[in-house]
């Protein structure tokens, strides 16, 4: 269909053409219009995302020599085409993965010292950095922090939590988040229009949502889907192994009816048609987790933990497939438990949906004899005497971190523990909360679908919100007894000298 790959055909070439990452792009382009454009950065995000090409991008508006008034590179100059076409010697680009080597550097080092051979100044770029070796990054660092005045480094990695902390200070660090689905259908879109390609925009949103919002991976999967200058839906879903909803969907009903033998025929027609077991299973897991979210959004607790169940079961059968000796075997045991537990799970969850309900109505009961003795209260002392307060907590970083030894509280033992050596650190898109982990082994606790979904269940309902979680990796300053809400908590010496970041002394 073409001699060049959609994703290097259209990749960006200024700062306007870049989705997806507005702060960045924005603040970079003011920093390319006032010529305050700095010696060094970093891009840290999911691959797929721009790092690289808004690196390139960086290095024409530093060399341009014709610069637009707003920032971006011109494009025409002999420079920029240069860049475009990958050929300026000047800008020079290192796959740290093949250079991780303490001499790869130092080559580089020594090489920086000349001046350029045909632009203004050299630009490295310096890509999946977090691979050089630990004598590397010493080698580098100090040409890092005080470079020739005609060298930048831009450097670039997908695991930004394991690039040293004196590497990261002396850089402006960027952070690249994943695309939204509907910017990348946007994009996919237009595409479309100029390769001269009928797309059916239901086909675009699967693409999409398969990208994992990463817009190469989404041009990538449109290159292949593409025939006689069509792209269907059904086409989508034949050639890339998934499962349609509907299937899925009528599978769901044959759980929820406890008929065993339709779900398991449904499971081996998957196997039969030669889809993948385990893209459905994630795709089925995907389909659960939305019901899931409706259910919490409508606070209805007895159908979350009917979910929640069927969830733990798919997460299950997902890692048994890797090495099933019979292929369908693990996704038709946890449907057959789906179907045979469901009438015993949901008398399970009506018992404590009953419970929870009874505690409502005994606060409610609390809640009104209060007020009445607030208004006697009242009467006899003209004091005012504040009601109540039933609302959820208004959400925020600050009510969020302030409420963390109660939400902690909530959790198993397990995510609890964890929990506690971790802080919410920031707020993104809204409604995503970010936690600052102290160590990788709480991280991948707190990562696990399971526990992601208990913690943003609990935030739900102290919130009245609909949240996500993520967590990184992250140097947390030790956790105090402000952070805890229980006081009864009893703490041995041991974990007390732990939380404060002491030590015990003999006397």
């Amino acid at each position: 269909m073409m001699n060049q790959t959609l994703y290097l055909k259209y990749r960006p070439q200024d700062f306007d053409s870049v989705i997806g990452q507005e702060i960045t792009r924005i603040t970079l382009k003011n920093a390319s219009k006032d010529g305050k454009l700095s010696h060094a950065y970093l891009f840290t995000g999911p691959r797929g995302t721009g790092k690289t090409s808004m690196a390139r991008i960086v290095a024409k508006a530093l060399n341009c020599t014709n610069l637009k008034p707003d920032g971006n590179p011109c494009n025409e100059c002999s420079i920029c085409k240069a860049i475009t076409e990958g050929r300026l010697v000047d800008m020079i680009e290192i796959d740290a993965a093949s250079h991780t080597g303490v001499d790869d550097v130092r080559d580089l080092i020594d090489k920086a010292r000349f001046m350029p051979n045909e632009a203004k100044r050299k630009v490295y770029i310096i890509d999946e950095v977090h691979q050089l070796s630990k004598s590397a990054f010493n080698a580098l660092l100090k040409t890092l922090e005080e470079p020739p005045d005609h060298v930048h480094f831009i450097l670039a990695t997908t695991e930004g939590y394991k690039v040293p902390e004196t590497i990261i200070s002396r850089c402006q660090k960027f952070d690249f988040k994943r695309i939204e689905i509907k910017d990348i259908v946007y994009r996919l879109k237009d595409v479309a229009e100029q390769e001269g390609i009928e797309a059916d925009i239901k086909a675009l949103n699967l693409i999409a949502k398969l990208s994992e919002g990463g817009l190469r991976n989404a041009l990538g999967l449109f290159e292949q889907v593409v025939y006689e200058k069509q792209i269907t839906y059904d086409r989508v879903v034949d050639h890339l192994d998934i499962t349609g909803g509907h299937i899925m969907e009528s599978l769901y009903e044959d759980i929820e009816n406890k008929r065993l033998k339709q779900a398991v025929m449904k499971i081996n027609d998957v196997y039969e048609s030669g889809a993948s077991l385990t893209q459905f299973t994630k795709d089925f897991m995907e389909f659960l987790r939305e019901k899931l979210l409706d259910t919490i959004t409508q606070d209805a607790p007895s159908e979350s933990y009917v979910l929640l169940h069927r969830l733990d079961l798919l997460e299950k059968a997902s890692m048994d497939l890797k090495n099933a000796v019979i292929p369908q075997l693990p996704l038709e045991i946890a449907v057959t438990r789906m179907c045979l537990n469901t009438e015993e799970q949901q008398v399970v969850v009506d018992k404590k949906a009953d419970v929870v309900e009874d505690k409502k109505k005994d606060k409610k009961e609390e809640v009104k004899e209060e007020k009445i003795e607030a208004k006697k209260l009242l009467g006899k002392k003209k004091e005012k005497v504040e009601e109540t307060v039933t609302a959820p907590i208004p959400f925020s970083l600050d009510a969020i971190r302030e409420q963390w030894g109660v939400i902690c509280d909530h959790l198993s033992a397990r995510l609890k523990h964890a929990a506690k050596n971790a802080l919410p650190i920031r707020i993104e898109e809204e409604t995503t909360v970010v936690l600052g982990v102290r160590s990788k082994t709480y991280l991948e606790m707190i990562k696990e679908h399971k526990a992601r979904l208990e913690l943003e269940t609990v935030l739900q309902h102290m919130f009245g919100l609909v949240l996500t979680v993520k967590a990184e990796l992250e140097k947390i300053e030790p956790i105090t007894f402000d952070h805890l809400s229980n006081a009864s908590d009893v703490l041995s010496p041991e974990e007390a000298a732990k939380l404060l970041g002491g030590s015990i002394v003999d006397e």
